[in-house]
């Protein structure tokens, strides 16, 4: 983002407003402004529980506000065609820091990559504990861009739709796809201008700070527990359906399954239906290898995703059947200046076995001497071991205190680092 401000447009700096509850104004201010850069939407964090209806309603009124058409759902304001570039604050949950286990800003920081907004603002990571100050989720969102022609792509929200005037129009039926009707799984994503290719990221919502926190996030009289949107509805808004089963859903983590009917997740305007779309399911710890693939017809693609059991986050892209999304084909990456880049090495050179396992295995290294640290890292991204001294060839971990699932090692070398994952039984 700070290379295309400066090369591409020419702005050496964003001057831009914050707080601007602090001068009693009620609106915010940065869509007013001539003279502000960009616009902030700030306390972004305090809309997790309905972070659809944020997009959907908050920030089109903003807009309305500032001097546009009310009527937003209607197609009269335009997605997205905004006089600025338009940047979210504070992600996550601010007040639940602490306690969310960073599961809610890990899952706004996913979710920002394809909403179709220009970047997000999130000065305030020194108040996060220290065991979450480690920001290479940031690194993983790099990475998964790699190889995507962002530019040429013409890449816009998959909520909205090229209308009649040459402008992107939000259509309800669209959003209303990428939310499940039971509120546990939603998708956002970015569709390609001539709707050939699509790509985003998934997420378990029964995976919250309720569900895997920890302190006051878990106790319901200092935090309130996430509901669904219409778990005080009147009982005849359709009888058919208690929402407070899903509330319950919403509050207790499990298993996730794709569904269908009002429960599937759909990606809309994608080619015609004499086109065949595949589309591949990644885990956020490794962007190479898929974890499922499937075929649908367009141009309406039922998210058929990988079961949710240890993630609460699945990425995927989907692209014509014979061509290609992005040319990424290793798992192992190079760093070298705080740039990504992929190298194929020996598959000798690093040796993980028993895999499966029960949580005991063997890491074996041709040259010890040449690594710096071995770490295991959990699904929700945090180092749960860590080696950095007396690293030997045969490195016996164990991890048997840990619930089952996938884990990534990570294997540092002098230049390099080697990403692998193992299944823990």
């Amino acid at each position: 983002m700070s290379w295309y401000l400066k090369e591409k447009l020419g702005i050496p700096q964003l001057l831009t407003l914050s707080y601007t509850t602090d001068i009693n104004e009620d609106i915010d201010q940065s869509f007013l402004h001539g003279n502000i850069d960009v616009i902030t939407v700030n306390q972004y964090n305090y809309y997790i529980s309905d972070i659809h209806g944020f997009h959907r309603d908050i920030i089109p009124s903003k807009i309305a506000n500032s001097g546009g058409n009310n009527d937003f759902d209607s197609g009269e304001i335009l997605w997205g065609n905004y006089n600025k570039p338009l940047f979210f604050s504070e992600s996550g949950a601010q007040h639940l820091w602490k306690c969310d286990n960073f599961i809610e800003t890990r899952r706004n920081i996913w979710q920002n990559m394809f909403w179709g907004i220009s970047g997000t603002l999130d000065w305030e990571h020194e108040i996060l504990p220290k065991e979450f100050r480690n920001l290479d989720i940031y690194k993983r969102v790099d990475e998964f861009t790699q190889g995507v022609d962002l530019e040429g792509g013409d890449w816009h929200s998959g909520m909205v739709k090229l209308g009649n005037q040459g402008e992107w129009e939000y259509k309800k039926s669209y959003h209303d796809d990428c939310i499940r009707n039971d509120e546990l799984a939603d998708v956002v994503y970015l569709r390609s201008r001539d709707g050939q290719k699509a790509f985003g990221v998934i997420t378990n919502r029964r995976s919250n700070y309720y569900t895997k926190g920890t302190g006051k996030c878990v106790d319901e009289n200092l935090t309130p527990a996430p509901k669904h949107s219409k778990h005080d509805s009147e009982p005849d808004l359709n009888p058919l359906i208690d929402y407070r089963d899903f509330t319950e859903l919403l509050q207790n983590s499990g298993v996730l399954f794709p569904n269908g009917g009002d429960n599937r997740l759909r990606l809309r305007n994608m080619g015609n239906s004499f086109q065949e779309f595949k589309i591949k399911y990644y885990s956020p710890f490794d962007l190479v290898n898929s974890i499922k693939e499937e075929t649908k017809w367009g141009p309406k693609l039922t998210l058929d995703f990988p079961v949710f059991d240890t993630m609460d986050i699945v990425l995927f892209e989907a692209f014509r059947v014979g061509d290609n999304f992005k040319s990424i084909t290793s798992d192992t990456s190079k760093v070298k200046d705080s740039v990504f880049t992929v190298e194929k090495l020996e598959i000798e050179e690093v040796l993980i076995y028993p895999n499966p396992n029960s949580g005991s295995f063997i890491v074996h290294l041709n040259n010890p001497k040449e690594v710096l640290r071995i770490e295991v890292v959990d699904d929700l991204g945090k180092t749960i071991y860590l080696k950095s001294k007396n690293i030997d060839s045969r490195n016996g971990i164990n991890i048997t205190e840990y619930s089952s699932g996938t884990f990534i090692i990570n294997i540092t070398f002098t230049g390099q680092v080697v990403k692998k994952i193992i299944v823990k039984n």
